[in-house]
C-alpha cells in the first residue's frame, strides 16, 4: 500500500555523502522505524525495532549506564537529524555503514546505521512512483486552476458588460493570461532538482491517492468532466515476470491509448484536459512496464537470509533450486565471494551474472553435473563438495574450460570421487592418488590446492609423466544391472560378488565352545635392544 510505504510525517533532508547529492529520512511505519537513503538512482534501507537500537546503541557505547539515560530518545534524536550527526560513512559493496555522534552532558554518544541496498521495486515504490502520481496532482490541479481563472475573467467581463460596477476602486489584478504561467529562468542544477524532488514528496504526503492494486481510468473527475469519456482499463502494478507478457501488455497498451486519444480529440465536447490525463496515465503505466521488462521484478528471495561483508555474499539453507535473479540486484556485480552451501541447487547458470567472483562455494547442493558451469575467467576457488556428481571426468573438462585460473577445487563427498571418507568401500586409497593425478594434469597449471591437500612438486612431476593413464574406471551399478541378466545373481549376492559390500575376514561357518582346535610352536623372538627386559620374568609372587 501506498499509505503504508509513504508515511505522513517523512521529511527527506540533504546529504552529501562520497561529494554526491543524497537525501535521506527517518519514518516510523507501525511499531518500526525505517531509515531510507537515495541518490535519486538508488535506494538503502534499514528497519530498526526497539531491541535493534537497544542493540546497537550498547555496543557502540559500551561504558555508557543505559538505565541512568533515556536511550531511545537519544538516538530518535539523532536519527530525525541524520545529516547534523553524521561522524563517518564507508560503502562496502551495497551496504552504507554511516556512524552518527552526538555530544551529550560532555559524553559522545554515537550509533551506526547499516543501510542495505533494496531493489528497483523498493526505489519504485519510495521515490519513483510518488514522485510521478504527485507530478501528475500537481498537472491535474494546474488544469482546473486555469480553468477556473479563465472563467472567472469571462464572469467579471460579462458582469461589466452590463453596466455594473464594481465596488473595489482600485484594481489591483489584470485580466488573466497564460503568458504569466510562462517563467523565464535558467537551467536548473543538480541541487535545484534535489529541492523539486523534496518538495513534490512533500506536498504527495498531503494528498490523498488510491491503492497501487486499483486499476485506475483514464478519465478522473474534474467535476467538469462527463462519466462517458474513454477509459484505460489496465492495472499499472503487473505481477508477471514474463518479459514476452510485459511486452505484449505494452504494445496492448499503447494501442489501446493512442485510440482513445484520437478519439478524446475527434469528439467536440472533449476538452484538453480530459485527453491530458489520459496521456498522463498512459505514461505511468508505460515507465512500469518498461521498468520490469528491463528486469525491475519483485524480490524472489528471502532477503533476511542474505549477508553481507567485505564484498562477500551468504546464502545457506534455503532450499532453493536455482540462484535468485534478485540476488545480483542486491549483492551487485562486483561480488567477490557467494557461499550458497546447504541448498537444493540442480544449476548454477545464474552465477554468470557476477562478473568479478573469486569464490564459489555449492557445498551440499543437488548437483549432478556442471554442465551449465558459465564461463568466469575471474573464480580462483571453487568448492562443490557432497552434491551429485557421477561423472567426474567431466566435471574436471568443465571446470578446465570455464576456470582457466582456478587455484582451489574441491570435490570430495560426490559418488564420482574416490576419496575413502565417503566411500571407503568400494575405493582404496591407490584409488584416490591416481584420481588426484588425473585432476592435476586436467586442470589448469594455476591449482595448487586439490581437495584438502596442497600439490607437491612430486605429484606435478608424476600428473606429468602418467596422469593422463591415471584415469579411474569405476563399474556403475545401474549400468551393470541394465545389461547384465538378474538369473546370474540373487538377492544382494550380485553387490557381494562385484563390490564386496558384506566382505568379512572370517570364516562362514561356526565351531561349538567344546570343538577347541590348540596350536603350539616355537618362538623365534629375540631380543635386540639397549634396556634390560628382566621385569617380564617377574611375577607378583616374587615380588
Amino acid at each position: 500500500m501506498i499509505s503504508d510505504s509513504c508515511e505522513q510525517n517523512r521529511i527527506w533532508k540533504n546529504v552529501r555523502i562520497n561529494d554526491e547529492a543524497h537525501m535521506i529520512c527517518f519514518t516510523k511505519k507501525n511499531e518500526s522505524w525505517k531509515v531510507l537513503l537515495t541518490n535519486l538512482k538508488e535506494i538503502w534501507m534499514e528497519t530498526l525495532t526497539d531491541e535493534i537500537m537497544f542493540h546497537k546503541f550498547q555496543t557502540v557505547n559500551p561504558l555508557l549506564n543505559l538505565e541512568a539515560v533515556d536511550w531511545k530518545q537519544l538516538v530518535i534524536d539523532m536519527l530525525n537529524d541524520i545529516p547534523q550527526h553524521i561522524h563517518t560513512y564507508i560503502l562496502e559493496l551495497s551496504t552504507y555503514r554511516i556512524e552518527l555522534r552526538k555530544d551529550h552532558d560532555f559524553v559522545k554518544l554515537r550509533f551506526s546505521l547499516d543501510l542495505l541496498k533494496e531493489t528497483p521495486q523498493q526505489f519504485w515504490e519510495n521515490v519513483t512512483m510518488p514522485l510521478c502520481l504527485s507530478s501528475m496532482k500537481l498537472v491535474r490541479q494546474y488544469e482546473i486552476l486555469l480553468d477556473l481563472v479563465k472563467r472567472k475573467d469571462e464572469e467579471i467581463t460579462e458582469y461589466k458588460a452590463e453596466g455594473a460596477e464594481l465596488i473595489r476602486k482600485y484594481i489591483a489584478t489584470k485580466p488573466f493570461s497564460e503568458e504569466l504561467f510562462h517563467i523565464d529562468a535558467t537551467a536548473p542544477t543538480a541541487t535545484d532538482f534535489v529541492q523539486a524532488f523534496q518538495s513534490m514528496f512533500h506536498f504527495y504526503n498531503k494528498i490523498n491517492l488510491p491503492t497501487p492494486h486499483t486499476k485506475i481510468e483514464s478519465t478522473i473527475s474534474l467535476n467538469s468532466i462527463s462519466d462517458n469519456s474513454p477509459k484505460i482499463d489496465e492495472n499499472i502494478f503487473h505481477d508477471s515476470k514474463d518479459k514476452s507478457v510485459h511486452k505484449l501488455n505494452q504494445d496492448k497498451l499503447d494501442e489501446q491509448v493512442h485510440s482513445d486519444i484520437k478519439e478524446c480529440e475527434q469528439e467536440a465536447g472533449s476538452s484538453k484536459t480530459q485527453c491530458d490525463n489520459t496521456l498522463s496515465i498512459y505514461v505511468g503505466q508505460r515507465a512500469h512496464i518498461t521498468c520490469n521488462m528491463a528486469g525491475f521484478s519483485q524480490q524472489d528471495f528471502n532477503r533476511s537470509a542474505l549477508t553481507l561483508d567485505n564484498g562477500r555474499a551468504w546464502y545457506t539453507g534455503q532450499r532453493t533450486e536455482k540462484i535468485p535473479s534478485g540476488l545480483v540486484g542486491v549483492v551487485g556485480h562486483n561480488c567477490l565471494g557467494l557461499d550458497l552451501s546447504y541448498n537444493e541447487l540442480t544449476t548454477v547458470s545464474g552465477v554468470k551474472d557476477f562478473e568479478q567472483l573469486q569464490e564459489l562455494i555449492l557445498d551440499n547442493n543437488k548437483l549432478d553435473d556442471l554442465k551449465t558451469l558459465p564461463c568466469i575467467p575471474t573464480l580462483t576457488t571453487l568448492s562443490i563438495n557432497n552434491n551429485k556428481i557421477s561423472n567426474i571426468d567431466r566435471a574436471l573438462e568443465q571446470i578446465r574450460e570455464c576456470c582457466p585460473n582456478i587455484e582451489y577445487v574441491s570435490l570430495l563427498g560426490n559418488p564420482g570421487c574416490p576419496d575413502q571418507l565417503t566411500n571407503p568401500v568400494s575405493t582404496d586409497e591407490d584409488d584416490y592418488d591416481r584420481y588426484r593425478l588425473y585432476a592435476i594434469h586436467i586442470l589448469p597449471p594455476s591449482l595448487r590446492f586439490l581437495d584438502s591437500r596442497r600439490i607437491t612438486q612430486q605429484e606435478r612431476l608424476n600428473a606429468k609423466a602418467r596422469g593422463k593413464y591415471s584415469r579411474t574406471i569405476k563399474l556403475v551399478p545401474e549400468l551393470v544391472r541394465k545389461f547384465v541378466p538378474r538369473s546370474t545373481y540373487a538377492g544382494n549376492e550380485f553387490d557381494d560378488i562385484y563390490f564386496n559390500i558384506h566382505y568379512t575376514p572370517l570364516p562362514n561357518s561356526q565351531r561349538t565352545p567344546q570343538d577347541h582346535r590348540g596350536a603350539y610352536g616355537k618362538c623365534k623372538y629375540r631380543y635386540s635392544g639397549k634396556n634390560s627386559e628382566g621385569n617380564r620374568f617377574i611375577s607378583n609372587n616374587d615380588l
